[in-house]
């Protein structure tokens, strides 16, 4: 009779014992794939946030390179522009007027060959 509570009592511990170490490696295989799928978020975040510096990169190479490529059709300035351009060699005369000019001293020219 005591042998046979005592028999009962080690299979229960046993039995505990198997049980908690059924709880633990659950609870490590759901630890595993908890860290998995952690690691596997983290990876997508840092693919994302990747891609979107590169965007940004690209972003800010495109920029740069339409602000070296000014050809004065931003709309920025342009008065600006036109003051600076007339401001060179401007002699208060109409530009049209000294191309007239020169082509009269062509046909002066031309006329002394005729002559």
């Amino acid at each position: 009779m005591i042998q046979m509570v005592v028999a009962l009592l080690l299979l229960l511990v046993v039995m505990m014992a198997m049980l908690v170490m059924l709880i633990m490696m659950m609870m490590m295989i759901m630890m595993v794939m908890v860290m998995m799928m952690m690691m596997m978020t983290i990876i997508i975040i840092i693919q994302f946030v990747r891609w979107l510096l590169l965007l940004l990169i690209m972003m800010m190479m495109i920029a740069v390179m339409m602000m070296l490529n000014d050809d004065n059709d931003d709309g920025e300035n342009d008065d600006d522009d036109d003051k600076d351009e007339d401001a060179e060699g401007d002699d208060g005369e109409n530009d049209t007027d000294d191309d007239d000019e020169e082509e009269e001293e062509e046909n002066v020219y031309f006329d002394d060959d005729d002559n």
